[in-house]
């Protein structure tokens, strides 16, 4: 990922908060987003799609259901990058509570 493709994506405000709470809390599915961001499921698919063919995520099906989270081969600089940004924002953030969703097994 050369650095013009990593602040292209990560302009968006969505995307970015995403990826931060993606590296906060691990692994999330769509429903957990959507709920986190009072969003419908397509525009966080959407973008969730824009954050995986830019390398940041990568996505596993448990049964119906997608969960997204970081790739564990992301260059340092990226994640120095989103280390930052993520010190910046997690007080803006919202709060997921893992409970809550209804495909948990």
């Amino acid at each position: 990922m050369d650095t013009q493709q990593l602040f292209k994506t990560l302009a968006v405000p969505l995307r970015l908060n995403i990826l931060l709470l993606l590296k906060l809390r691990g692994t999330l599915c769509v429903y957990e987003l959507t709920q986190a961001f009072e969003l419908a499921q397509p525009q966080i698919s959407r973008e969730l799609a824009k954050l995986k063919m830019a390398g940041f995520i990568h996505s596993t099906r448990n049964g119906k259901h997608m969960h997204y989270c970081l790739r564990d081969d992301l260059s340092p600089w990226v994640n120095t990058i989103i280390d930052a940004a993520l010190s910046e924002q997690k007080p803006k953030l919202p709060i997921i509570e893992h409970t809550h969703s209804p495909f948990k097994q």
